[in-house]
C-alpha cells in the first residue's frame, strides 16, 4: 500500500527500524564508556614455550575517573608456582608492572595480573606501539622473555 508520497508501509517500517537500531547501538556505546570518552588498547601475542604454543593478552582502559591495565599468559608450559614478571615497554623504556605465580585454572596453566586506580594502585598511561612483555622470574624485566605483545 503506497501512501501520498509513493513509498509503501514496508518502506516506511524498514526506516523506522533502522532508526531505533542506531538509537540502542548508540545507547550501548555510550553504556559500555561509561558515558565518556574511554581509550581502550589491546594486546595479543602467541609464542611456542617449551614445545606448547602460549598466548600473551593485555588489556589497557582509560576514563577521566579510571584507569586499568590487565594480562594474562595462558597455556604455559611451566610449573605451578613458576614465577611471571609482566613488564611494559613504553617507548624503549621497560619497567615492571606485576609478579604472577602460574597457577591451574581449569585445567589451564595461567598467570595473571590486574591494575586499577579503583584499587588506589598506579597504573601506566599506554599508548599504542607499547609492548606487554611476560618474563619467566621473580620481579625482573631482564629476565629470559617467554612472550611479548604490541597494544594497538
Amino acid at each position: 500500500m503506497l501512501n501520498r508520497r509513493g513509498t509503501s508501509t514496508k518502506q516506511v517500517m524498514v526506516v523506522a527500524l533502522a532508526l531505533v537500531s542506531s538509537a540502542v547501538l548508540m545507547a550501548s556505546a555510550g553504556a559500555n564508556s561509561g558515558g565518556s570518552n574511554e581509550i581502550r588498547l589491546r594486546a595479543q601475542g602467541l609464542a611456542a614455550i617449551n614445545g606448547i604454543e602460549a598466548q600473551l593478552q593485555g588489556d589497557f582502559r582509560s576514563s577521566a575517573a579510571r584507569q586499568r591495565l590487565s594480562g594474562e599468559l595462558k597455556n604455559i608450559n611451566l610449573d605451578l608456582g613458576t614465577d611471571i614478571s609482566f613488564c611494559l615497554d613504553s617507548g624503549g623504556v621497560t619497567s615492571l608492572q606485576a609478579t604472577a605465580p602460574v597457577q591451574a585454572v581449569a585445567g589451564v596453566n595461567i598467570a595473571a595480573f590486574e591494575l586499577d586506580t579503583n584499587y588506589w594502585v598506579v597504573v601506566p598511561a599506554v599508548v599504542a606501539g607499547d609492548v606487554l612483555e611476560a618474563h619467566q622470574g621473580t620481579g625482573d624485566c631482564s629476565a629470559p622473555l617467554l612472550i611479548s605483545a604490541k597494544f594497538q
